[in-house]
């Protein structure tokens, strides 16, 4: 259900900086929130599975690996957060691409587990 969602949502995405400049939205601004929500697509479309493999591992009664998952992603995250942002000095672009591989990372442990 979701996929039918993100599908024209993709689309969509290309059209995103001629939209928000439309609404009064500076334009080095919205390319730069185009070029992130475009960055930031897979890692969202990631999400929506890791969204269901909660719910399964949830409906099993196993609360407690969510958290423990979610515990050990945390530290990840910032890693790759301090990697592309600071180190490669990707800027807004790289907190996207963050945020992409910490929803792989994600998705990968809760596969694993279920």
């Amino acid at each position: 259900m979701v996929t039918l969602f993100l599908i024209p949502l993709s689309f969509a995405l290309p059209f995103t900086s001629g939209l928000l400049q439309r609404v009064g939205i500076d334009a080095a601004a919205a390319d730069l929130a185009a070029r992130y929500m475009m960055t930031f697509m897979p890692g969202l479309f990631l999400n929506s599975y890791a969204d269901a493999l909660d719910i399964f591992i949830l409906g099993m009664g196993k609360t407690y690996i969510i958290m423990y998952l979610q515990l050990a992603v945390i530290p990840l995250h910032l890693l790759f957060v301090w990697f592309f942002v600071s180190f490669m000095g990707h800027g807004v672009i790289g907190a996207a691409n963050a945020h992409n591989c910490t929803a792989v990372v994600t998705f990968i442990l809760q596969f694993g587990y279920c």
